[in-house]
């Protein structure tokens, strides 16, 4: 693992040291940036690393190759007594995972909670095309993946969760795992459906993860369009047995009131289908706010459908970080 400061300083230029791209344009990363720097504390050293990983789908005689990135408190000293820590899920927007506000939130989370961040890709974008103006790529990959009840995108979001239980080797050794009994995941617009998808897999995924217990989840203008007329639950499935409010496991929509990309029909049947298998679910309508409201850097998006709004920003990350410490404890 090739671990690199986390702070805004090593992520400041729109192509990085490998040739990534990690940002829109120049107005996308000072924008992000300048959340980044005045947000407080920065008391708490972290640290990242890209990660390759693969798919569970197989693509001939190989699996897909991932290109995530994985986050942590900076370790002071690799002794000690052993201890699990808590994983977090970060899924990307239709720009991929290669992206400065990724690393902003990773940032931001491991300075309130002592956990592993990990930023899952789904595109199996490496360098950043997901950027890239002509949509034609991207269009092509989400419908792949949305093919067959989203048997693929269930297959990526699997195999994400499976490499976050995996991760306490990262630490150079078996001192520090994380813990898959403290499991939460956020999504972003397109990371609205993993989203959904880990909400009704993860009880099918414990049969392969002992102890898996994904506690929270939260989207922030995610995207759950689809023709809910052929949807099928995973017959694997089996519905989350914890029924009492104070074991079940919790998520957060939080949507644009403004936002056209996001239909009350979808927002109803995500929570009719993940309230069915025992999620606790809560739905936000954050008034006058667009799609993309918690990114700064939506402001300088000339698509009218999209912007930024400091109150919705705010008050959903602020609740989003209280979930996390209630819930990962």
């Amino acid at each position: 693992m090739d671990w690199k400061t986390l702070n805004p300083g090593t992520f400041a230029q729109v192509i990085n040291d490998d040739g990534r791209q990690i940002a829109k344009d120049d107005k996308y990363m000072n924008a992000v940036q300048e959340i980044w720097q005045s947000a407080q504390p920065h008391t708490v050293p972290t640290e990242i690393s890209s990660f390759v990983y693969q798919g569970e789908e197989e693509a001939g005689d190989e699996r897909t190759q991932l290109y995530g990135h994985v986050a942590r408190r900076k370790l002071v000293s690799k002794e000690g007594k052993s201890r699990s820590i808590p994983g977090v899920l970060l899924f990307h927007t239709g720009a991929g995972a290669q992206d400065v506000f990724l690393f902003q939130r990773a940032a931001l989370i491991l300075q309130s909670i002592d956990c592993v961040v990990f930023i899952c890709d789904i595109l199996s974008d490496e360098q950043g095309w997901g950027w890239g103006s002509n949509r034609s790529r991207y269009v092509a990959e989400k419908d792949a993946l949305m093919e067959e009840n989203a048997k693929l995108l269930q297959s990526r979001v699997a195999a994400a969760v499976k490499s976050l239980c995996k991760i306490g080797s990262l630490y150079g050794g078996d001192d520090i795992q994380v813990d898959p009994k403290r499991i939460a995941a956020l999504g972003w617009c397109f990371g609205g459906h993993p989203i959904f998808e880990l909400g009704m897999t993860s009880p099918g995924l414990a049969s392969s993860i002992p102890d898996l217990d994904v506690k929270a989840m939260v989207t922030f203008h995610g995207v759950f369009g689809r023709d809910w007329s052929t949807y099928v639950p995973p017959k694997e499935c089996a519905p989350n047995t914890k029924t009492d409010s104070t074991s079940k496991p919790k998520m957060l929509i939080f949507n644009g009131a403004l936002d056209p990309f996001v239909a009350q029909k979808d927002l109803d049947e995500v929570n009719t289908y993940l309230s069915r298998n025992n999620i606790e679910v809560q739905v936000h309508q954050l008034e006058g706010a667009k799609h993309g409201f918690s990114n700064s850097a939506q402001s300088f998006n000339e698509n009218p459908a999209f912007e930024y709004n400091e109150k919705g920003a705010n008050e959903s990350w602020e609740a989003t970080i209280a979930m996390l410490k209630g819930t990962l404890a």
